[in-house]
């Protein structure tokens, strides 16, 4: 493989996006977070704004996940580290982000993900053999292949968004939770907020302390 089409590889396969995902998703606000990840392709792995170094802790551990998850990518990884160094280090970044991202999943979920992105890769490939092919009977069983490695993409996808949406019900039934206690507390917040109003007399009328998003309530 030449390192041209090693790097196209690398760069699919930590996008995780290609022109599937574009025509099947259904998110609002998706199609402008593929752009913003085409955006980040074009200006280079790591190079985006904001874009931090790897330490090599961080590099350990993210490697050690690559390789018991994408075994390919790792093993592709490693033989652009050995050509062409500066390259890795960049493409590294992006590793770290996925890392990141898959580090509080479980282990179910971590599985699905990975399977996503690796369907994803594959849809990638057949859509590029079916459009350099002209035969009939060829397209034919591309067009199933291709249908077969959707069905496994939309049922690693769903693993995966059933896993974050119990995420959201957790946090809200926190933070209905909190709004209960507040409640509870009630006339407690407000003497408190009485007297801090209070402290104020003879100054300029303002709230005692700044504003700001969540404040916490006075105890």
């Amino acid at each position: 493989m030449s390192k041209r089409a090693m790097f196209l590889t690398v760069g699919v396969v930590l996008a995780s996006v290609t022109a599937a995902q574009w025509a099947q998703t259904d998110e609002p606000g998706a199609r402008r977070a593929m752009r913003e990840s085409r955006a980040e392709r074009r200006e280079g792995p790591g190079n985006g704004p904001g874009a931090q170094a790897v330490t090599s802790e961080q590099e350990t551990k993210a490697l050690a996940a690559l390789k018991k998850y994408r075994p390919l990518y790792h093993q592709r990884l490693m033989t652009l580290k050995a050509s062409n160094p500066g390259i890795y280090r960049r493409y590294l970044a992006w590793v770290w982000q996925w890392y990141q991202d898959i580090e509080n999943m479980p282990e179910k979920v971590r599985q699905a993900v990975s399977a996503k992105q690796d369907a994803e890769v594959r849809i990638g490939q057949i859509l590029r053999e079916y459009r350099d092919s002209s035969s009939d009977s060829e397209r034919a069983e591309l067009k199933s292949k291709l249908r077969a490695v959707m069905a496994e993409h939309f049922d690693a996808e769903q693993v995966e968004r059933e896993w974050r949406l119990s995420q959201l019900e957790d946090r809200i039934k926190r933070l209905r939770a909190e709004l209960k206690e507040r409640i509870e507390r009630r006339e407690k917040i407000i003497d408190v907020r009485v007297a801090q109003w209070l402290e104020q007399e003879g100054r300029p009328l303002h709230r005692p302390r700044p504003l700001g998003p969540g404040p916490v309530d006075p105890e």
